[in-house]
């Protein structure tokens, strides 16, 4: 559906501020997708240096019979700071669940305004298994879209994002575990 349509179909049945929600959902879903392929960015330019490193010590011990490793430098130009690569992996990875996490939220707002209306979760009480919960309410919400809403709780992905983000905020942040093999 186009923006505009769906803007003038919130706003013809006065759940216009529902609108915002979608707004910042979308923003939450490109958010996270920016912050996907920065961390791919990172991994291939990572996996590109270790490989030349590799090579380049196969060449040397091929030319001189030895070889010295000197690590490279571990830290990436964060808009003008020098940052350990593995903080800015974690950082990454964090935003990603973070924003994905964020998004559920936003959309039980959004689900709350616009297929609710007036008749919808309590503004301080809103989380998207209440929403989800409330939607058997309404018979005339049905379809494929309903039922694959209704069935995101239980999908893999959405309990591991849950999961994900309530590690990160009750306890430490992860560490990305790395290491190279010259071997392999």
């Amino acid at each position: 559906m186009e923006e505009k349509s769906l803007k003038t179909l919130l706003k013809e049945q006065m759940v216009l501020d529902g609108y915002q929600f979608y707004e910042t959902a979308c923003f939450k879903i490109a958010s996270s997708k920016m912050s996907y392929r920065a961390l791919e960015r990172l991994d291939k330019i990572q996996s590109q240096v270790f490989h030349k490193n590799r090579e380049n010590m196969f060449e040397e011990l091929k030319q001189t019979g030895r070889v010295g490793y000197v690590p490279p430098k571990d830290t990436v130009d964060y808009f003008g700071e020098d940052v350990s690569r593995h903080v800015v992996i974690e950082k990454l990875v964090i935003e990603i669940f973070g924003s994905l996490h964020s998004f559920f939220d936003i959309l039980a707002q959004l689900i709350n305004a616009v297929l609710y209306a007036n008749d919808g979760v309590y503004i301080n009480r809103v989380s998207f298994n209440r929403v989800v919960e409330k939607i058997d309410q309404f018979k005339e919400y049905s379809g494929d879209y309903i039922e694959r809403i209704k069935k995101i709780e239980a999908d893999f992905e959405y309990k591991f994002i849950g999961d994900f983000n309530n590690t990160v905020k009750h306890r430490r942040q992860i560490n990305i575990g790395m290491k190279f093999e010259i071997l392999k």
